[in-house]
């Protein structure tokens, strides 16, 4: 029993590792869509250590769904002015869906004997949550070609945006820092300035207040370059423009609820 006590105390100890090991951390505010996981090695007061960064986020956000909408609206008006009216769009998308029709309406009904076995076996590889939405992204399609309801276009429109809200974006991110014990127990690095703005990155591992042999983590960029640029595809991006805001990390456990039915990797 003593022994026991013992080890119990020995784990509850607040010094039982010095220095950070391996761990997994959560995002918060900021980045609480993020998560890190994290693997040191070295001794004394040099450590080098790995992260592997996940970015899960929304493909896009409930408060953007209206001027997405309207976007798509104004844009199919253009494109029926172009080509001679809402009749002319409407023929062309259903010749274009016409091939398919028949495995939407079969999985519609829950009724996939009668397709190809890739087909088959596609429909029961679905989980319910992404079985249930294809059959409302396909039940829209259907109804459009076969009854032509007057709002079609808006219709077409909320489907592939419904389908959006239910998209997560999957990023991940590897990279190695050195670390250097700055005071007891806490381990800073900083990295830069790098690029054309000069950007310097002070990462920071501190022990828990309440269990020192867990670490929180901190990071923060600073742009040392503000008057400068970075080229991109649509246009220059103001360096005075990057986010110099903390990026906070923890042990804890972060729960936060996911709308992800669909899985969608890089950008």
């Amino acid at each position: 029993m003593q022994k026991i006590i013992g080890l119990t105390l020995g784990l509850l100890s607040p010094m039982v590792w010095s220095q950070p090991s391996t761990g997994f951390l959560y995002g918060l505010e900021a980045v609480s869509n993020s998560y890190l996981q994290y693997s040191c090695e070295g001794s004394g007061d040099r450590l080098v250590c790995k992260f592997t960064q996940l970015m899960l986020t929304p493909e896009l956000k409930e408060e953007n769904y209206e001027a997405e909408l309207q976007k798509k609206l104004d844009q199919a008006t253009q494109e029926a002015n172009q080509k001679g009216g809402l009749d002319v769009l409407h023929k062309e998308l259903c010749k274009d869906i016409e091939p398919v029709l028949a495995v939407a309406e079969a999985f519609i009904d829950d009724d996939v004997t009668g397709l190809p076995p890739e087909g088959r076996d596609a429909f029961y590889a679905m989980s319910q949550a992404e079985r249930a939405a294809n059959k409302e992204q396909f039940s829209v399609f259907v109804d459009i070609c076969k009854n032509k309801p007057s709002n079609w276009i808006e219709r077409l429109s909320r489907s592939e945006l419904d389908k959006s809200l239910k998209t997560c974006k999957l990023m991940a991110n590897n990279y190695e820092w050195p670390f250097e014990e700055t005071s007891t127990g806490v381990y800073t690095s900083r990295n830069g300035p790098t690029g054309a703005c000069g950007v310097v990155s002070v990462s920071v591992f501190t022990p828990d207040p309440n269990a020192s042999f867990l670490y929180n983590y901190r990071e923060q960029r600073v742009v040392t370059n503000k008057a400068a640029s970075i080229p991109m595809i649509t246009g220059d991006l103001s360096c005075s423009d990057l986010d110099e805001s903390s990026l906070d990390y923890q042990w804890r456990t972060s729960q936060e609820f996911r709308n992800c039915v669909y899985i969608k990797l890089g950008m």
